[in-house]
This record gives C-alpha cells, structure tokens and sequence, in this order.
C-alpha cells in the first residue's frame, strides 16, 4: 500500500477588475478563471501550475470560456499585418463569449513573467510594463476585424527565502500598486489575481515537500489586459 497525504480544499483569495464597456462578457469570465484555478488545485494538488510559462496559462483561460458557453481556439491561425502586407501567422488565443453572436469576439496575445517578492515594488512594475510591451508589440499585427485584439500578460510570484511572514503585506502592497494607475485614469481593460494566504501557502508547501522538494513559487496568478 502507498503512503498518501490528504489535502484539503484550496482556500484561495480573489480579486477582479473589469471595465464591461470596454471588454464585454470579460466579468464572468473572469470569475469562471477564478473557478478553473481553484478545479485545478483540487484535482491536481502537488503540482504548482502558477509556475507554468504562457502557454498553459493560456489554456486555463480557454477553459474558463468553454465553461461558460463559449468557444475558443489556441494557436488559431488567422491573418495578420506586416510591412509587407497581409500575411498568416498564429494567434495566441481567440474567443468567442456569446456564440453565435459575434459581438464578444476577442483575439488575445499574451506574455508570462515572475514578479520577485523580495525585490522593490519598481522592480515588478518594470517587469510589468515590459511584459505588457512584448505582447502589445505582438498583437499590433492581428487584423481587427476578427474580433477586439487583448493584450494580455500572467504573472507569478517568486520568492527566496523560507521566512514567509511578510507575504501577505507585500502582496497586498503589489494590490495597491497595481491599482494605481486605474486612479490616476490609467486604465487596464481587466485586472485579476488569484491567490493563497502566507499560512495556507506554507501548509501546502509542507504537505508536499513529504513526496518532493517543492520550488518556491508563490500560489498568485495575475491577468491584465
């Protein structure tokens, strides 16, 4: 018989911002995400999947539209705008919210950073601001009339050391920060993050440290468009 290790529920915090005007159909899905995250921690709970690169970020965000009603492709190959002219490339993710209407259509390029908890505040809001640049860069070549184009950016956090008590104030701090330009009206479409309590966060760290050494990516995921 194998040893095993029972886990709780995933007691996971949530925040959400969302212009409607601007991104229709984007509330719910978002609180859809939110309930993708929280599936996966449940069915999979060894596995740190806010450690995981774009792509399978991208996948969880797809999953949340299916669940809804809607309909999406990954990697859908569409046209797109070069110097040249009008060429065919690959697109990160499209959406359709409201089929078959085509008035929630969304094309989405996206990129993936970590934002280091125990540097400065002006160190992630770089890192945000490029990352945001890279994918923005790519989505200047999708054509519009396929669908409103998101730029979208995921974001985790890392930390170094083992002494977690400070956890929570700074990712509240980060909460702040990134607020902050929404009031001085510089606005983001959407703004969400998923997160665990410090305490919760290291329960679950010690729990799976019995069956392997677990890396020291905080339990947050963030959504810009």
């Amino acid at each position: 018989m194998s040893d095993s290790i029972q886990f709780s529920k995933w007691d996971l915090n949530t925040f959400v911002c969302v212009n409607e005007k601007s991104v229709p159909g984007f509330g719910n899905l978002l609180e859809s995400w939110f309930d993708v995250h929280r599936k996966y921690c449940d069915g999979v709970p060894l596995d740190h999947h806010w450690a995981y690169s774009e792509r399978p970020q991208i996948g969880l965000l797809s999953n949340a539209a299916a669940l809804i009603g809607g309909v999406s492709f990954e990697e859908w190959h569409t046209e797109k705008i070069s110097d040249q002219g009008n060429c065919y490339g690959r697109n990160d993710l499209w959406l359709r919210l409201d089929p078959p209407s085509d008035k929630k259509d969304y094309q989405i390029e996206a990129k993936f950073a970590r934002l280091a908890l125990h540097r400065p505040i002006s160190n992630s809001a770089q890192v945000i601001v490029q990352t945001m640049k890279d994918a923005r860069e790519c989505a200047e070549r999708l054509n519009p009339k396929n669908g409103k184009i998101l730029v979208v950016s995921f974001f985790a956090l890392r930390f170094e050391d083992e002494n977690i008590e400070s956890l929570d104030n700074k990712i509240r701090e980060l909460l702040l920060h990134i607020q902050q330009p929404n009031q001085e009206g510089k606005f983001f479409d959407a703004v969400a993050a998923i997160w665990s309590d410090a305490n919760d966060f290291q329960t679950a760290r010690k729990n799976v440290n019995k069956l392997r050494k677990s890396g020291k990516i905080m339990m947050l995921a963030w959504f810009f468009s």
